[in-house]
């Protein structure tokens, strides 16, 4: 029972008491002072009221205070154990607050509170669940036979290999070496929410060190460029940014310790705008406008190569950048099933390449605006007749004039060449594809066997130095004490072959170490 005391009514009374006193040292008559002498006595009167009636109302609560509490046991019934009377002289313990500084005491609520998601948490007043993860990577590779390679060898570029060395028949040795760095450790942030007027929202950042640049050298600092994977948004049913572009299916990508993969499958992360249809029972549909990339090629050689348009065509040496117009997005459709037994997935793309614009000297390049479309299936399929976690991956594409949706094609191939003189011209074919065996020898070990394929047609025109196919094979075996680590070993052969027949090989060992927060 709560009982208030008058203690600020007696302040308020001596307040004008005060200033009673002060009139009277001021007052001029005697009938003024006889005046102010009988307040005064009036207000003292009324203070000794008030303050009687405090220790009154103070007894009152003592009282009622002393019958809450429980009366004492009689002394004969009173049976306790030593370590039960040990504990009773001891302090209390202290209370437990929970949350990061909630205090129960004084009614703080608590400043973290778990989110909606896994390893996610809200902040007070949001419903915004927040959640940081990524993984640190150590990989330790050792190039151990075969061809030299021009690419980086942080990862296995098969692309890259020689052909063209000497002597002539492209078997220019391989250094050994040994490369240990950790460029592949990524960071991402998710925010998300399970409720809004247009159904789930989230919002995906993630970014690893795998730049183009290094900001340092093995010498000194090893320093790597921080680049951008992902970031995008997620409405309902529509998405929009930088993210996996829907042409492709990032789960049915094989579980390897090389940060590049089989050559033969379909990879592209790019900005776009995507709608996602849900139909039922597994299936859904989606829909995407994506950035697009011409990419043509003028004489011969690669991409990069060293052939040349005459001058007086005004156009510059062969290459891709300068020298596409990209006036047309990507359109891309997909379709996708999905079930605890398998996953299956249909999609095709439809891209517009077109040729530097006309000059003086060439007032019409030929096949300018060709169209290119591609097309992929790819799946997941459990196959548990040695253990229910073992599965099978695979990916199949043809591209038309599309070809930087295949991951070996789209560094150095164009999706259009032209000859050197623009009289000829023909869109790049390309197809391939991959199969990955995925093994559980137990809950924690496991091996995945991979092997792709790339293939491309290019046109006559295009010399003998052009790549006409790439092989890529993987074996591994990776360890998990426990589900945040990953400790593994991985065999790697890759092989490329040119379009008169010169080809090179490499083989690379790795080992890799991967801990995930």
């Amino acid at each position: 029972m709560k009982i208030h005391t008058r203690e600020p009514v007696l302040a308020a009374l001596q307040l004008p008491l005060a200033g009673f006193i002060a009139g009277a040292a001021n007052a001029q008559s005697p009938q003024q002072l006889e005046r102010l002498e009988t307040l005064v006595r009036a207000q003292a009167a009324q203070i000794e009221k008030l303050s009687a009636e405090m220790k009154t109302l103070k007894k009152g609560q003592s009282k009622t205070s002393q019958l809450a509490q429980p009366a004492s046991p009689p002394a004969e019934k009173k049976v306790e154990s030593k370590t039960s009377q040990q504990a009773q002289t001891a302090s209390p313990p202290a209370v437990k607050t929970p949350g990061a500084m909630g205090s129960p005491q004084f009614g703080y609520p608590d400043y973290v509170v778990a989110g909606d998601k896994k390893l996610s948490w809200k902040l007070p007043g949001s419903d915004v669940s927040l959640r940081i993860g990524g993984y640190a990577k150590l990989d330790a590779i050792g190039i151990t036979g075969g061809n030299r390679s021009v690419g980086a060898s942080d990862q296995f570029n098969v692309f890259q290999i020689q052909t063209r060395g000497t002597p002539p028949t492209g078997t220019a040795p391989g250094d050994p070496s040994t490369r240990i760095h950790a460029r592949q450790s990524r960071i991402n942030i998710e925010a998300s929410k399970t409720e809004t007027p247009f159904g789930p929202a989230r919002v995906f950042f993630e970014a690893d060190f795998f730049g183009p640049i290094d900001l340092g050298t093995q010498t000194v600092s090893n320093s790597s460029t921080f680049r951008l994977r992902h970031a995008y948004g997620e409405l309902g049913p529509v998405l929009a940014g930088q993210t996996w572009s829907t042409f492709i299916d990032p789960s049915t990508y094989a579980e390897i310790l090389d940060f590049t993969g089989p050559g033969g499958e379909s990879f592209a992360r790019q900005g776009q705008v995507r709608y996602t249809h849900n139909f039922g029972g597994g299936f859904t549909g989606a829909i995407a406008v994506e950035n697009p990339q011409s990419r043509i090629r003028i004489g011969e050689g690669p991409v990069s190569g060293t052939g040349a348009a005459p001058a007086a065509t005004g156009l510059q040496v062969i290459g891709v950048g300068p020298f596409a117009r990209d006036s047309t997005p990507d359109f891309i459709a997909r379709i996708k099933y999905e079930s605890p037994q398998f996953n299956l997935q249909l999609s095709g793309v439809g891209t517009r390449s077109t040729a530097p614009p006309p000059t003086a000297a060439v007032p019409f390049v030929p096949g300018n605006g060709h169209l290119g479309f591609g097309v992929l299936a790819s799946g997941q399929i459990a196959l548990p007749l040695f253990n229910n976690k073992d599965n099978f991956r695979f990916q199949a594409g043809y591209l038309d004039g599309a070809s930087r949706y295949l991951l070996d094609v789209s560094s150095t191939t164009p999706s259009v060449a032209y000859d050197a003189t623009l009289t000829q011209f023909d869109s790049i074919k390309a197809y391939g594809g991959f199969g990955a065996l995925q093994h559980w020898w137990t809950d924690t070990l496991r091996t995945n066997l991979v092997y792709s394929v790339a293939k491309i047609d290019n046109p006559i025109f295009s010399g003998p130095a052009v790549a006409r196919e790439t092989q890529y094979g993987v074996v591994n075996l990776i360890y998990s004490p426990w589900p945040e680590v990953d400790i593994g070993a991985e065999y790697q052969y890759g092989r490329r072959t040119d379009a008169d027949g010169r080809s090179g090989y490499q083989t690379r060992i790795q080992s890799s170490l991967i801990y995930r927060f």
